[in-house]
């Protein structure tokens, strides 16, 4: 666990037990005391993940890199860390990236790689064969980047790999959909987030 989630949990705790010593006792002032420094905590940790502090990795195009098709990346703010793409499924076949960039400061690129059973192909052919075959490929292939900051805290970017016939090059475009911080600060904004709809 990384420090901003141990405080979290540390947060969470004291809350717990200020809310014992109130109801229990309530006329010992521990517990109101207890109480507010731990909402106060839990604001402040809400907000700072509300602020978007990190890294910011977009993917920026899908195109040839050094010697296959693949992601371009771009990371700013501050740079990266095992940046990797999840594998996506377009019907029979699976849309690999399996190289990991250990640290992205910048420009980085990922190849990709659609594979079936025991055959490996690129993007573009697997797209053109589906479509000989009658059989219809989903115009958007979701795309999930996982990276994480200097501190361990790790993020998604969210975005979509669509077919684009009148792109120059491989006809693929990239559109972003969301970027965000995972674990227990993520599900709990969620959560809020959630309940006011």
């Amino acid at each position: 666990m990384t420090f901003r989630e141990h405080l979290f949990w540390i947060f969470l705790a004291l809350g717990e037990t200020g809310l014992y010593f109130q109801i229990e006792h309530p006329t010992i002032h521990v517990g109101t005391g207890l109480l507010m420094f731990a909402t106060s905590g839990l604001a402040y940790l809400l907000y700072k993940s509300f602020q978007g502090a990190g890294p910011i990795v977009d993917a920026v195009r899908y195109g040839g890199g050094q010697s296959q098709q693949g992601i371009h990346l771009s990371s700013t703010r501050e740079p990266a860390y095992s940046v990797h793409i999840e594998p996506a499924k377009i019907g029979e076949y699976t849309l690999h990236f399996d190289k990991v960039l250990y640290r992205l400061d910048g420009d980085g690129f990922l190849p990709a790689l659609v594979s079936r059973e025991r055959t490996h192909s690129d993007l573009e052919s697997v797209w053109i064969n589906l479509k000989k075959q009658g059989a219809d490929p989903p115009a958007c292939i979701p795309l999930v980047i996982v990276y994480k900051d200097a501190e361990g805290h790790q993020y998604k970017t969210k975005c979509q790999l669509c077919r684009d016939v009148n792109s120059d090059g491989p006809g693929f475009d990239l559109r972003f959909i969301r970027r965000g911080m995972t674990g227990p600060l993520e599900q709990l904004r969620d959560y809020f987030k959630n309940r006011k709809r």
